[in-house]
Parts: C-alpha cells; sequence; structure tokens
C-alpha cells in the first residue's frame, strides 16, 4: 500500500514510497523525456517495512528529491541520435515544406551515415570530438560508387578493385576499379547534406530541451565540426563505411 502518492498529473519533484513484499519502493518523478515525452523516475529500494526503515525512505526521498531539483537525473533515459534524426525529419517536413528529393536524400543520409555510425550514442553524450571523426570519416571513406550503391540496394555487396561486374542498363561487363569495401572519399557536397540534417537536429534539440546540450555555433564540416557546448563527453568505437 502506498504510503505517498503523487497527483495523477506528476510534476517534477512528485514522489511516492510504497510498500513491495517485504521492502519499501522510493520513487521520484523527475519529469519527461522532451523528445519521447515518456516519464523519468528516478527510484531506490529500502529492506523492511517497519518505522525506522520508513524513516530511512524518506530520508532517501529528500535526497532523490534534492538531486532532481539539482538536475543530476536528467540524463537517466537519454535519446539517442537515431531517435532525434528520425524525429527531426518528421518535424521539419511538416513545418516547413520540402521537395521530395530533398527529403529522400535527407532520409538516405539518416539511414546510409548518421544512424549507423552515431545511431546508438547519447545526444548528452555527443561531443565535439566524436563529430570531428566522424566528418573525417566521411571524408575520407565515407561513400561508394554508384555501381555498388544500385548493388547493394538489391542486397548485394559492395566491391573491392578488380572485380568484374556488368552495367545495370546494358548488361556490358566491366572491372571495377575502386574499393567500395573500404570506402572512398565523400565529395564536399555530400558531407554539407549529412552536416545539414545533423546540425539542424541538434540545434532543433535544443529548442526542445534535451538534456545536455546548450545552444552553440554549428560550423561547416569542412573545417570544425559543429561547435557544441557539453556537460558529458563520449566515444565513438568505430564509424561504418
Amino acid at each position: 500500500m502506498a504510503i505517498c502518492r503523487c497527483q495523477k498529473d506528476c510534476h517534477q519533484g512528485a514522489r511516492v514510497i510504497y510498500r513491495r513484499g517485504q521492502s519499501m519502493r522510493v520513487m521520484v518523478y523527475a519529469g519527461r523525456d522532451p523528445l519521447a515525452g515518456k516519464k523519468k523516475w528516478v527510484s531506490r529500494q529500502v529492506r523492511g517495512t517497519g518505522r525506522a526503515d520508513l524513516k530511512e525512505a524518506k530520508q532517501i526521498e529528500a535526497q532523490l528529491l534534492a538531486e532532481v531539483a539539482a538536475g543530476r537525473h536528467q540524463d537517466t533515459q537519454g535519446v539517442k541520435v537515431a531517435e532525434l534524426v528520425d524525429r527531426w525529419l518528421e518535424w521539419r517536413q511538416a513545418v516547413k515544406p520540402m521537395s521530395p528529393g530533398t527529403a529522400a536524400n535527407y532520409r538516405r543520409c539518416i539511414d546510409l551515415k548518421i544512424t549507423p555510425a552515431l545511431g546508438d550514442v547519447a545526444v548528452s553524450r555527443l561531443d565535439t570530438a566524436t563529430l570531428d571523426r566522424f566528418y573525417t570519416e566521411l571524408r575520407l571513406r565515407g561513400s561508394k560508387c554508384q555501381h555498388c550503391y544500385r548493388r547493394m540496394r538489391n542486397g548485394q555487396p559492395a566491391m573491392r578493385p578488380g572485380e568484374v561486374f556488368h552495367l545495370a542498363f546494358t548488361g556490358k561487363e566491366r572491372v571495377h576499379q575502386t574499393d567500395c569495401v573500404q570506402g572512398i572519399p565523400m565529395t564536399a557536397s555530400a558531407i554539407r547534406d549529412v552536416h545539414a540534417v545533423l546540425s539542424g537536429a541538434l540545434q532543433q534539440a535544443v529548442v526542445w530541451g534535451e538534456p545536455g546540450i546548450r545552444a552553440g555555433r554549428y560550423g561547416s564540416p569542412r573545417g570544425s565540426p559543429p561547435a557544441i557546448t557539453r556537460q558529458d563527453s563520449g566515444g565513438l568505437a568505430g564509424f561504418g563505411a
């Protein structure tokens, strides 16, 4: 049975202590995830259900309330980059219509470049060093030839130099020249398209109130990557070609 119940419409700092078998559970409401819209709770368990245990539970409750007020639990369920860019593209098409070609190009940037490399990174932990590495990888080996992209859309693997293939429309035999398994340099215009998606999504995340990111200046990927101010920093193990 609950010892303290929060209101139906929870507000930040709402709390509840309830009995769970031979222990008590202390839960403090930490707000809603600004992008996913899900409620976030911070919880602790106290062994026992006696008066002394209830006193301990209330002490823990006070501690958690102070931590929530200080913003220490904002990132407990951080939104991932994949979720952010998907929601940004949906929002962008709704507020300012774009051509089908532009929408399809942004979708390809997300599916082929951003999500494989950065999709599992929490937005709150995406720092400038990680973005710099991402753009460097794109410049060095972020693309493939048109023949390999066409093969990949049909479920076939990319090709290495020296492989023999047939042109899609004429059927003529050709010898592949580039190493598209490792990847070839991406054009500056293609990198700018990827950057347009990432910088647009990160800027909108500031407006949406995503924790851990504050308004900053987003530079060109040719020089330095978007300059963003972080409370936390994180890394990335590797990138997909």
